[in-house]
């Protein structure tokens, strides 16, 4: 097996680890929200006012639109996470605002997963692997 090989299966069962500890923090914390989705909600918390433009969304994400929109519906129909209306007269065009459930909820997840990473790894650490994963999606977006 190559080096890539090794790269791209070990980068693959971080991911599959990442998706399982949220999963399971989100059990603990009694909150239905997959790791898709949390991902989704965490990034728009990241943003002014917590509200992002669908088009924002699109851009940020590796996922394609369609999917994209399938989770924005999940989200604000049976989550009750967010809220989405158009912007103006072209209904294709949406603002996503996360309503307080989606922010209580981030908020604790994000507190669950500090405390789990900072038990096991040091500021340093963090830092260091952080940098290291988003030079190799620079890479890879090349």
């Amino acid at each position: 097996m190559t080096e890539a090989n090794l790269f791209y299966i070990n980068v693959y069962n971080l991911f599959i680890t990442l998706n399982q500890s949220v999963d399971m923090i989100t059990q603990e914390l009694s909150i239905e929200l997959p790791y898709g989705q949390y991902t989704l909600l965490k990034f728009i918390s990241t943003q002014e006012g917590n509200r992002v433009t669908q088009k924002r969304l699109d851009e940020w994400s590796s996922l394609r639109k369609p999917s994209i929109s399938q989770i924005l519906k999940i989200l604000s129909k049976k989550g009750g996470f967010i809220l989405h209306f158009s912007m103006n007269e072209d209904i294709r065009c949406k603002e996503i605002i996360l309503t307080k459930k989606a922010i209580d909820s981030v908020n604790q997840i994000d507190l669950k997963i500090t405390e789990l990473l900072s038990h096991r790894m040091t500021k340093e650490d963090i830092t260091f692997y952080v940098q290291f994963l988003n030079s190799a999606k620079e890479i890879m977006e090349r």
